[in-house]
């Protein structure tokens, strides 16, 4: 039954199987479309210069303990002499993971740069709203 209803007064009850019953409205953004070869970029990207960067920091920060140990020890009347070496050691691990950490945020990567595209897609994607059915329950 093909009845259209124009300018028309119902009195009674008109079944209809294709009206937007419970219909929500739901705001749609284009896809971005995620190729392998970026999927591997993000998984695997940290930048080669941030991983250098927290091994260092981590051997400096063993060194670091093992100076405060050395230190610490005159509180139980042994005295252990630190030399200007040792200072410069971790003086020096200090300045390079510093070095590494500032350059893995200065330079580009594959990380950051699929990053970049995946925020500039969204940015400039337009947004629109659009009527959806509702979930029959």
């Amino acid at each position: 039954m093909n009845n259209v209803f124009e300018n028309k007064v119902i009195t009674q009850t008109v079944v209809v199987s294709d009206a937007l019953n419970d219909a929500s409205v739901a705001t749609l953004q284009a896809d971005y479309s995620l190729t392998a070869v970026e999927f591997e970029h993000i998984k695997h990207g940290r930048h080669f210069f941030y991983t250098l960067a927290h091994g260092l920091l981590l051997i400096t920060i063993g060194y670091a303990i093992n100076l405060i140990a050395k230190a610490s020890s005159i509180l139980f009347g042994v005295v252990q002499q630190i030399y200007i070496g040792e200072w410069i050691a971790l003086s020096v691990g200090v300045f390079f993971t510093s070095s590494f950490f500032l350059l893995s945020f200065c330079v580009s990567s594959d990380h950051k740069i699929v990053m970049e595209d995946i925020k500039t897609h969204f940015k400039n994607s337009p947004k629109r709203k659009q009527l959806v059915r509702g979930i029959s329950e």
